[in-house]
């Protein structure tokens, strides 16, 4: 099919594989300087003087098919890199196992490997080197094949040859082989690096992707996808990344507590989507609590902390939160400063003031943003950048037809906008709930300061148990708020009721009806 015709004026012919005879000339000393000197050969070398000498010679492409050749052994495509004899060698060479290229000795094999990776085929790549020194060195007794497995494993994973899976039996079939991509790179093959086979589920991923995907971060939420298999969603257990779910596996201890003890809180259990018996989360209100509860890390502390709802953050982009902004309860200082009953395990819920406007807030998204049940309804994702329509006119305090401030705070010691400086911790909603929960046709009965003492002293030994830093330290007690429906005023201290001076003038005190007291 190759052929050379000389003809009697002293050019030379060449005839390709497509029929097409052309003329042909040697390329140029400015070609070789401008083109072959910069070019790699098929083993990602750079060209010797040979191969350089040889490419000019012999490397011809026919203007009718466009193929590359070489004009003296016929090879298609040309063998960058190799002359005719060498490339006949290179081709007969054992492959690098990771790479898959020609491992000659004396050119691009593994030098001075460790004496249990002498017989392991690898060339001289640093990353094929970095792999060769993870992988194992051993082989299958049965079969004879390298095993694909990591280093210092107790047990080697199966082998994943395809002529050793076809033999198996289908209960003891791997589903995968080393031409197979992996779930989780998906660009290359299983048998290009080392791999892993997870204890949990049985799945096959390649080490080095493994362990990145670990430690990938994903987004500023606390989140456990990288924590589970690609494929099956199993929790992902193997010794090679038991350093990396160590902490991982605490972090999520630490957020099922959490859940735990706000979905008692919050009645989970008789929510409508555990209630319901076709759906996924029936009878698994903590299972619930994971999907639709948001915990962030605190800037200071690294602790998870309870941040709102998913639902928020799914309509929010990200130059909505401010990283520095996500602070826990026990590193925010206002809470500190006021809102504080004394008792750390209710400071998660603490009742804030609403960011936009004067209102208590009652909901917390992005894990920064506290908003009343008005301005979380309407944009609340355009409020927090300030383009929400009707934001100025709610945020005027005292409101538009009124004399003052609904939550009887003074206009010149807050303020409503977009940062976080607007937002004011204003009492403990769980003591608060639990004044509620009180009969309220029992007035306070009058104690001496010495029983009034004791029963401080014997309610601070119930709290013991809980872990309250501020022990000792003598705290302002918590304000006890109206029991008028949507009334967020003090109640004031001559009504046993517990109701505001207002709503006790307007009849709503059943004692003193419109006494002026």
């Amino acid at each position: 099919l190759r052929r050379e015709v000389q003809r009697d004026d002293g050019d030379k012919w060449f005839q390709c594989q497509c029929g097409d005879t052309f003329e042909w000339a040697q390329h140029t000393e400015s070609t070789r300087r401008d083109h072959v000197t910069k070019s790699l050969g098929l083993d990602n070398r750079p060209l010797g003087l040979k191969a350089q000498q040889h490419f000019l010679k012999h490397r011809i492409r026919c203007p009718s098919c466009d193929v590359v050749q070489c004009r003296k052994c016929g090879e298609s495509p040309y063998h960058l890199g190799f002359t005719c004899d060498e490339w006949a060698e290179y081709v007969r060479s054992p492959k690098c196992r990771f790479c898959a290229i020609g491992v000659l000795a004396g050119r691009n094999a593994w030098k001075d490997p460790p004496g249990a990776y002498k017989h392991m085929v690898v060339c001289d790549a640093d990353e094929c080197v970095a792999k060769a020194k993870q992988a194992c060195a051993k082989t299958h007794d049965d079969c004879g094949h390298a095993c694909c497995g990591v280093a210092r494993e107790k047990e080697c994973p199966p082998c994943l040859h395809a002529e050793c899976e076809e033999k198996r039996k289908d209960e003891d079939k791997i589903g995968v082989t080393l031409s197979d991509m992996c779930g989780i790179c998906a660009i290359d093959d299983l048998g290009s690096a080392p791999v892993i086979r997870l204890d949990s589920c049985g799945h096959v991923f390649h080490l080095t992707c493994m362990r990145s995907n670990i430690e990938t971060s994903r987004g500023l939420r606390i989140n456990f996808r990288n924590c589970r298999c690609s494929l099956c969603n199993q929790w992902i257990e193997h010794p090679a990344v038991a350093d990396l779910m160590a902490p991982k596996k605490e972090l999520y201890d630490s957020v099922v507590a959490q859940v735990a003890e706000r979905a008692k809180v919050e009645d989970l259990a008789n929510d409508d989507h555990v209630l319901d018996e076709s759906g996924p989360f029936f009878g698994k209100p903590i299972e619930y609590g994971l999907a639709v509860y948001a915990f962030y890390p605190c800037f200071h502390c690294k602790k998870p902390y309870f941040g709102g709802r998913r639902a928020c953050e799914a309509n929010a982009g990200d130059e909505v939160v401010n990283e520095r902004e996500l602070l826990c309860p026990d590193c925010a200082p206002k809470v500190m400063a006021k809102g504080d009953c004394g008792i750390k395990a209710h400071r998660d819920y603490i009742v804030w003031k609403c960011r936009f406007c004067c209102s208590p807030a009652t909901w917390l998204c992005w894990g920064t943003t506290h908003f009343c049940h008005y301005c979380h309804e309407h944009d609340p994702w355009g409020r927090a950048k300030g383009k929400a329509s009707g934001q100025a006119a709610r945020a005027k305090c005292p409101p538009e037809g009124q004399t003052e401030c609904p939550l009887g705070l003074h206009p010149d010691k807050h303020s409503n906008g977009i940062g976080q400086e607007c937002e004011l911790p204003m009492f403990c909603g769980m003591c608060r709930d639990r004044i509620a929960a009180s009969p309220p046709s029992e007035p306070p009965r009058k104690t001496s300061n010495r029983k009034q003492k004791d029963d401080e002293d014997e309610h601070k030994n119930k709290d013991a148990k809980v872990d309250n830093p501020n022990a000792g330290v003598e705290l302002a007690p918590a304000p006890v708020l109206c029991h008028a429906r949507s009334c967020w005023k003090e109640s004031s201290r001559k009504c046993p009721q517990f109701f505001c001076r207002q709503h006790c003038h307007n009849g709503k005190c059943p004692v003193h009806g419109h006494s002026n007291h």
